[in-house]
């Protein structure tokens, strides 16, 4: 999963980008880092866990709010059908 964020943060945020890289590193299957104490694993989990919500978190698209329209009385042309004079 780190690979896949690594390729599409490369070009537009690096501390994303050097942070999977090293997530990257340290969970890789072909050369594992051995940590032989388990509160160590527990914490880095714990760590890179918090670290992937708050990147997903920060992929959501903000919800915009829309502001209330202000009606300019001044420039709407109001309809007059009673009292119109004719030439």
């Amino acid at each position: 999963m780190a690979f896949v964020i690594i390729l599409n943060e490369f070009r537009s945020r690096r501390f994303w980008f050097i942070t999977f890289i090293l997530i990257f590193i340290l969970f890789n299957p072909i050369v594992p880092i051995y940590l032989y104490l388990k509160p160590f694993w527990i914490i880095i989990d714990c760590i890179v866990g918090l670290l992937l919500l708050y990147y997903f978190y920060t992929l959501i698209p903000k919800k915009k709010t829309k502001e209330p329209e202000t009606i300019d009385i001044n420039h709407i042309e109001i309809p007059r059908t009673r009292d119109r004079i004719i030439k």
